[in-house]
């Protein structure tokens, strides 16, 4: 069996431009339907979920008739766990109960970096290895709460540490329910080849952001040489077929394994109006999950 075929690309529902006639309590309906229009069979709901239970029964519902899957946002507070243990996991077990009405979903994702020089390697007031035993701390905490109920803990490389950084606190943790959310372009913001974050991550790699850069020359003066710039997949300096196949060879569970598109970090024209900025976005997007049904189904 060709284990790529089996793969599922999606995109990350909180970037795809909302038309302005949709309503936000039918914003996750709208990017369900157009994610599955656009051939996609993943949407991470990189979005606040409904709190109503019916609400998102119904969505669970509709996810499961076109033949989607679902992922949704880890508990914000998850990096207090070994502060308060007990008020975080009420927080997951609210989340988990979500999963369980949206179509069973099974892969919570989230990130440590907030893209600030606290939650990164650059914090010079703790240094590099504690910085990581702090994050591997929390996940040893959440492990045992996604284990006992079944679901994934995924983890972005999120302008935090490098490749081999998260790898190597995905092993402090040592959970099969606990690995990466591999982004395969953010290695460019803690200075080192996206390419080689990928080598170093995807073993661990439970879900995906299929996001590519392009290296450019960078004119203004003074400033550093090379700036990276988002662009479609395919279309930029990350080595998207050698990352897929490392993922259908090293990946925990490759089968179904999610490919998501994630598009960010243009350079954006700024005398762009707000609908040719949408349309520029959702361009990208198209390009991009057209050129990893073409990857995976070649």
């Amino acid at each position: 069996m060709d284990v790529k075929k089996t793969m599922r690309v999606g995109m990350m529902g909180g970037f795809y431009p909302v038309p302005e006639n949709i309503t936000e309590d039918d914003r996750i309906e709208y990017l369900i339907k157009r994610s599955n229009e656009l051939g996609c069979r993943v949407l991470q709901l990189s979005l606040e979920l409904p709190e109503d239970d019916g609400k998102l029964k119904y969505l669970g519902d509709l996810a499961k008739s076109l033949d989607m899957d679902l992922e949704v946002r880890m508990p914000p507070d998850i990096w207090e766990l070994t502060q308060d243990f007990d008020k975080v996991k009420k927080s997951f077990d609210k989340r988990i109960k979500d999963m369980r009405l949206l179509n069973d979903a099974k892969i919570m994702r989230g990130g440590y970096g907030k893209l600030k020089i606290p939650t990164s390697r650059f914090n010079k007031d703790i240094s590099i290895p504690d910085h990581m035993k702090k994050v591997a701390d929390n996940l040893k905490l959440a492990a045992k709460i996604v284990e006992d109920n079944g679901v994934l803990l995924a983890i972005e490389n999120h302008c935090d540490f490098k490749g081999v950084e998260m790898a190597e606190i995905f092993e402090m943790v040592g959970s099969k329910s606990v690995g990466c959310a591999l982004d395969t372009a953010n290695g460019y913001t803690v200075f080192c080849d996206p390419n080689d974050d990928v080598e170093a991550l995807a073993p661990y790699s439970l879900t995906t952001h299929i996001k590519d850069l392009k290296v450019m020359q960078e004119t203004a003066a003074g400033r550093t040489p090379f700036r990276a710039c988002g662009v479609a997949v395919g279309e930029g300096h990350v080595n998207v077929p050698r990352a897929l196949d490392l993922l259908a060879e090293k990946a925990p569970y490759p089968e179904n394994l999610h490919i998501i598109v994630e598009a960010s970090w243009f350079r954006l024209d700024p005398d762009m109006t707000p609908q040719q900025v949408n349309d520029f976005k959702a361009d990208i997007f198209h390009r991009s999950i057209a050129y990893l049904l073409k990857q995976l189904n070649s």
